[in-house]
């Protein structure tokens, strides 16, 4: 009923100033009272809808999470098993993994892997991916640091694994076969269950503008037969997107993205060839599709923002 108190008085607004001679003075006067009162109505009928991050309303998205239990951290990767069962990574070893039968909008709590190695606070875990709930890869970089002198190790990529949901990890890093000639951070993960040969399977996204593959479980990893793009300047690529086609059986379909050049591209054979694609100009434009119908601020809430842009 909010939103129609604030409508009948834009029309009253709209009627007064219609009706009534004003000077300019008063008419200035008139507009900052209205004003705040409009403000303090938007106020108390969006604020109930956006508290501390979180989203209300039919349906739910996303709600922030800070109880003491999870520390301020900046996040890079992200995996969802389902609702109650989900990993995040992100910078100075950060691994943190929420699992209840409480959906995770309504459970308090993120809970550190307190299983994982210790020694990594100066790594950066880039991603995260559970192929199912015991097998779970994660890759990083060790942090840059220049000061007080730089370190030749910065960059230097990493790969965990664990088969038991998180309980143990081991260091799949010493599996990479040939080794990196200079430090390569590896940037996203991507593991399935590949039932022809029985062996988890997936692929490594790197920076240098290197791939890495594995066909047994990360037992060895090896650099792809070609680099997704074949130029002197490959070096220059980081492969910050990956996707692999699930309805693949061979899980050969690969798709990667790199942050230099504009870079996007794609084998269908497992790496063994690759087409690039360099678009001269991203000059397309492309519409998003609309809202839910349910979600508070977009859909329930523009008229406040709509009036406001007309009365002040």
């Amino acid at each position: 009923m909010r939103i129609e108190y604030v409508i009948c008085l834009n029309h009253l607004y709209q009627y007064l100033f219609a009706s009534i001679s004003r000077t300019r003075e008063e008419v200035t006067m008139f507009k900052a009272t209205i004003s705040t009162l409009i403000l303090t109505l938007l106020a108390v009928a969006v604020l109930p809808s956006v508290v501390l991050g979180q989203v209300v309303g039919p349906d739910y998205w996303w709600v922030q999470d800070n109880d003491g239990t999870m520390p301020s951290k900046s996040f890079r990767g992200i995996c969802a098993l389902s609702e109650t069962d989900v990993w995040v990574v992100g910078e100075w070893g950060a691994v943190y993994h929420r699992q209840s039968q409480i959906p995770v909008h309504q459970h308090p709590a993120w809970l550190k892997n307190e299983n994982f190695p210790q020694g990594y606070t100066d790594y950066h875990f880039n991603d995260i991916c559970f192929a199912d709930a015991s097998h779970g890869w994660i890759v990083g970089e060790k942090k840059q640091t220049i000061d007080p002198v730089p370190d030749p190790t910065s960059y230097s990529g990493v790969i965990f694994y664990t088969a038991n949901g998180g309980t143990s990890w081991s260091d799949q890093t010493p599996n990479i076969w040939p080794t990196f000639p200079i430090p390569t951070s590896f940037r996203k993960v991507k593991m399935v269950w590949k039932q022809l040969t029985q062996h988890y399977v997936g692929y490594i996204a790197c920076g240098n503008g290197a791939m890495l593959k594995t066909e047994n479980d990360g037992v060895s990893w090896s650099h792809t037969p070609t680099d997704p793009w074949s130029d002197p300047d490959n070096v220059s690529n980081w492969y910050n997107g990956l996707w692999v086609d699930p309805s693949d059986p061979d899980f050969e379909n690969v798709w990667v993205a790199s942050d230099a050049f504009g870079i996007i591209a794609k084998t269908d054979d497992g790496g063994n060839t690759w087409t690039s694609y360099q678009p001269i100009a991203f000059n397309q434009s492309y519409s998003f599709p609309a809202p839910p119908r349910n979600y508070p601020l977009v859909e329930q809430n523009w008229h406040f923002l709509m009036l406001i842009s007309v009365l002040l």
